[in-house]
């Protein structure tokens, strides 16, 4: 998961010119989809870089708590209001407010696609945080550890 997290970092500072920050980093080795992780959280970054202005702070990380993987994305851009925020993860949704020209404008799949790669690993796809006071969403799976003798997975 360490290398997971500081690589997308690495790769998200690229999207926007913002207060990029690795908020905590798990050092556990999970069996699970390297690329398709990484799909998601990229789609996550750049929704958080479509929803804030240069210099806004977003943070990722990683952790392994009671038996869950949880790897994030927040930032300090509007929040997601209530009315969208049940159906922010359906295919073609879109959220007002992202900023004209951004990187990520589409067709409202992307989230639907990190739910779907959430829901292929067990789990699912959180979100948290008020509307005005930013959003932290949160790839919510089931730890899967590699067998001892297996080699380590990326």
């Amino acid at each position: 998961l360490a290398e997971l997290t500081v690589e997308l970092l690495a790769k998200a500072r690229v999207l926007g010119d913002r207060r990029w920050r690795l908020a905590a980093l798990s050092e556990e080795t999970v069996l699970a989809d390297g690329e398709r992780l990484t799909q998601a959280l990229a789609q996550l970054t750049d929704n958080a870089v479509a929803h804030t202005r240069e210099g806004d702070l977003i943070e990722v990380g990683s952790a392994v708590r009671d038996g869950r993987v949880e790897l994030w994305v927040r930032d300090g851009g509007p929040g997601v209001d209530d009315g969208v925020r049940e159906r922010i993860f359906e295919r073609f949704a879109r959220a007002d407010g992202a900023t004209a020209g951004a990187v990520g404008e589409g067709a409202g799949l992307g989230l639907a696609i990190v739910a779907s790669i959430a829901e292929a690993h067990g789990g699912r796809v959180r979100l948290d945080g008020a509307p005005g006071q930013g959003a932290k969403f949160t790839l919510d799976l089931p730890l899967r550890q590699p067998p001892r003798a297996s080699t380590r997975l990326r």
